[in-house]
């Protein structure tokens, strides 16, 4: 890669991951907020993995449960509700014919809350990404970033701002649900996954 695409890619790492990333964060407080027990778990995984040590690429990797909550996070609220691929050569899939060119649509939500690939989808169950539970997954039915060779090149990227943002924030302060939060939350109908707005209380530890 020459000087210019290095730079070229850094910049869209940050301009495509900023507002993808932010919302998963919402999210993700709003359910923590919703959950004070899983939220008090991951707490205790910050204090008992990290300590008083700053969050960053070295450690971040210690807070399995953590990510395994942004994924059940990203489950159930996927940032992209759909991706598309193009097929690239005639292609026949359970006799179904897919001619070159034809643009497939994915639709990320609808797997994510098929009762058929999850039992009780609506359910925020953070031990459905347990190390046990992920290694019987098929990943076909999980693709927040995407799948295959055209996965978003930004996946570690944010999963390490969200862990990092949420270490931070879990360790000053405490999430809970007031009378102005919507539940469920009201989804924009524009683009990404978004709430309209997200209302919660945060009370200093």
């Amino acid at each position: 890669l020459t000087s210019t695409e290095i730079i070229a890619n850094c910049l869209l790492f940050f301009f495509a991951g900023y507002e993808t990333t932010a919302n998963t964060l919402s999210f993700f407080v709003y359910l923590l907020a919703l959950h004070p027990d899983i939220q008090q778990r991951v707490y205790n995984e910050i204090v008992s993995e990290l300590g008083d040590e700053e969050p960053g690429y070295d450690n971040i990797g210690k807070l399995q449960y953590m990510e395994m909550c942004i994924n059940e996070t990203m489950r159930m609220y996927p940032v992209a509700a759909r991706t598309d691929r193009t097929c690239v050569q005639d292609t026949e899939v359970n006799g179904l014919k897919i001619p070159k060119g034809m643009q497939i649509a994915i639709p990320i939500w609808i797997l994510h809350h098929s009762e058929k690939l999850w039992e009780d989808p609506e359910k925020f169950d953070p031990e459905r990404f347990s190390a046990e539970n992920k290694a019987k997954m098929n990943p076909y039915k999980f693709m927040p970033f995407g799948y295959g060779p055209r996965i978003c090149i930004g996946k570690r990227l944010a999963l390490i701002e969200i862990k990092v943002a949420m270490t931070k924030l879990l360790r000053q302060f405490v999430l809970s649900t007031c009378s102005k939060t919507n539940i469920p939350p009201k989804l924009t109908n524009r683009g990404l996954t978004k709430p309209e707005t997200m209302c919660l209380k945060v009370t200093e530890r």
